[in-house]
């Protein structure tokens, strides 16, 4: 019994102890204790420097040549080329390319082999829309037409 009150003892100590920290201010409480900001804390929050600002034109259009200069250099990117025809003749790639350049005489035209087809691309877009827009159109002539994306190049206007 003596141990035990003992502990008890020890424990309410221990709380009353706990109690005597300042406390922050919390809704549900009527009591209120402030405890001050250290220095180091004034010092660090009046030192802090605000992020740099584009205060003139000047500088906003030299940054905007910079990144106008890195996408210059970008030559590919992905999109999207009209398949015309993947199989194994060699004769009929032939008369497909001739009958796109007839048609289609401005537009690049891409021709790959890879043992034992041959595939006929062409166009170069960037999007979907545009892509799509020509495949309808072709699809008449070449029904086994599609769309397939891939690397493209970028075409500056």
């Amino acid at each position: 019994m003596k141990n035990f009150l003992i502990i008890v003892l020890s424990f309410i100590w221990v709380s009353t102890q706990a109690q005597t920290k300042p406390i922050s201010i919390d809704k549900y409480t009527t009591n209120y204790t402030f405890t001050p900001l250290p220095e180091e804390t004034k010092e660090v929050k009046n030192n802090i420097k605000p992020s740099p600002k584009l205060d003139s034109k000047a500088e906003v259009n030299a940054k905007l040549d910079s990144v106008n200069q890195l996408n210059a250099n970008i030559k590919y990117a992905l999109g999207y080329r009209i398949q015309v025809y993947a199989g194994a003749s060699s004769v009929e790639v032939k008369k497909i390319k001739e009958a796109l350049y007839l048609k289609y005489g401005d537009i690049d035209i891409y021709q790959t082999y890879k043992q034992p087809d041959y595939k006929v691309k062409f166009g170069d877009y960037q999007e979907k829309l545009e892509a799509y827009a020509i495949l309808k159109d072709i699809q008449s002539q070449f029904p086994d037409a599609r769309l397939v994306q891939e690397t493209v190049n970028i075409i500056r206007k």
